[in-house]
């Protein structure tokens, strides 16, 4: 079975090995969205924990829209997918970018090891970590990796005390999203 994922969702059904196709699952959500006028229908139920601030947030929005909370629910993974496409979009196309950034710093690093021979070997250390870092990211947009990076394979970056509990990529999407003047302060 093929264990790769799309935005956090295999892209393997589990049990027949079938290929899953995030598009046509987002389409029909929101064709079942579309078509659903009171959120009534077939439904299951579906038991998971949210935040008491996520809680708050979709009762307030319901009550300020006139929608339900089980609608706000509904509509989430199709956001969530968009804003997903988008990050990986955004780090898709800062590739090449990252690349030219990468070869200045390393011309740089090759300055600095020529102005300070002694030092050649603190400069080497620093060139092994850029390129893991711009490798890295690569294979995390080639992968779809939603999430970040992993540093799993760069021994160099594993070895690097990096802070935990860093923001998905994603968040920038979400901070663009809600702009200078925060679309949301009205349901604050």
């Amino acid at each position: 079975m093929n264990s790769k994922k799309t935005y956090g969702i295999p892209k393997h059904d589990i049990f027949t090995d079938e290929p899953i196709d995030l598009k046509e699952l987002v389409e029909k959500l929101a064709h079942k969205l579309a078509d659903s006028k009171s959120g009534a229908g077939s439904k299951k139920k579906m038991s998971y924990s949210i935040s008491p601030l996520a809680q708050a947030l979709i009762k307030k929005v319901a009550q300020e829209t006139g929608a339900t909370q089980g609608s706000i629910v509904e509509a989430a993974p199709l956001l969530f997918a968009k804003m997903a496409m988008d990050s990986l979009e955004r780090r898709s196309k800062a590739l090449g970018t990252l690349k030219t950034l990468k070869e200045q710093i390393l011309r740089s690093l090759h300055s600095f090891a020529k102005t300070a021979p002694h030092l050649k070997s603190y400069t080497d250390q620093v060139a092994t970590v850029m390129e893991e870092i711009t490798t890295m990211e690569k294979e995390a947009v080639e992968n779809r990796n939603i999430q970040g990076v992993d540093t799993v394979g760069y021994p160099f970056l594993n070895s690097l005390k990096i802070q935990k509990g860093e923001v998905p990529p994603y968040n920038k999407e979400i901070k663009d999203f809600l702009g200078e003047d925060d679309l949301f302060a009205p349901f604050s």
